[in-house]
């Protein structure tokens, strides 16, 4: 288990209720600039461990434990990694709502189009472009209890796997992968569980022999039982009108810094000048 992360003072009134999706509740502070700083530090593999550590920080009680078991009110030892990763990233982006109030609900980042080249910057709303998916009950009554699910494979065999959580998904981080097949097969590995004739010591090499429709049906049933976050959005280039598929890039830090992406407008930015400087319309043109 995670050492807590130290407490640290809490202006009055910086707190937000969160309610996740397998009906965990939280009351969260606000990010700091120290918190930012930390995570800026983070490399690649570090940065989840480094987000759960702030995460954890900012959670101030818990008001619902939903599948956790943990006890309403101080967190009790109880820490973000341990948590489901559509919990993590739900509460993620809503604390980044929180953390820079009006501003936060738009998330900017930069897309590429595959097929002509064009960069152009992509914007959603994260509290209406995104689709926030709960945990079915029957779900929660296998993680709180510690179970797999089991999938009978088209190709014959039977395998078990369990819903991913920041621990999960800490062992995929800084991997190397030569393929978009072996990188699926690697963020499968940790949730895989018991393979019908299989020793634990090979499910890695289970993966990557696994027939395409088997690898499919896998992927699918590992898909169908998680909650959270609907994180893939579809973007149509606007010069060559090709479409593509992405998942929400807000595994960095740069996901907290809306003003190293957004754009202000030429009206909006004499308006914030006016307010700087008590100035007239014509003060700052």
């Amino acid at each position: 288990m995670n050492q807590q992360p130290k407490e640290r003072a809490l202006p009055t009134g910086h707190t937000a209720t969160i309610e996740c999706p397998s009906g965990l509740t939280v009351t969260m502070a606000r990010m700091t600039a120290a918190d930012l700083s930390e995570l800026s530090k983070a490399s690649r593999r570090e940065f989840l461990q480094r987000l759960c550590d702030v995460l954890t920080r900012c959670t101030k009680s818990i008001e619902a434990p939903g599948p956790y078991g943990a006890a309403v009110g101080p967190l009790d030892g109880w820490h973000w990694m341990d948590a489901l990763t559509g919990d993590r990233q739900a509460a993620q982006l809503r604390h980044r709502v929180l953390s820079l109030g009006a501003a936060g609900r738009e998330y900017r980042f930069e897309v590429i189009c595959p097929l002509c080249g064009t960069a152009r910057w992509h914007a959603v709303d994260l509290l209406t472009d995104v689709g926030y998916v709960p945990y079915e009950p029957e779900v929660l009554a296998v993680f709180r209890d510690g179970g797999e699910f089991t999938l009978d494979l088209p190709g014959g065999g039977r395998v078990g796997f369990r819903l991913g959580t920041g621990r999960t998904d800490a062992l995929t981080l800084g991997a190397r992968k030569t393929s978009d097949r072996e990188a699926l097969a690697q963020s499968m590995l940790p949730r895989l569980g018991a393979v019908e004739g299989l020793h634990a010591n090979d499910r890695a090499r289970f993966l990557s022999d696994l027939e395409l429709e088997d690898l499919d049906a896998l992927t699918e049933a590992m898909d169908a039982v998680q909650g959270g976050v609907d994180t893939l959005v579809t973007i149509q280039c606007g010069t060559c009108r090709a479409s593509q598929q992405i998942h929400l890039p807000f595994s960095e830090a740069a996901f907290y810094l809306p003003s190293m992406t957004r754009k202000t407008s030429g009206e909006a930015r004499r308006a914030s000048i006016r307010r700087l400087t008590g100035g007239s319309p014509s003060d700052s043109r």
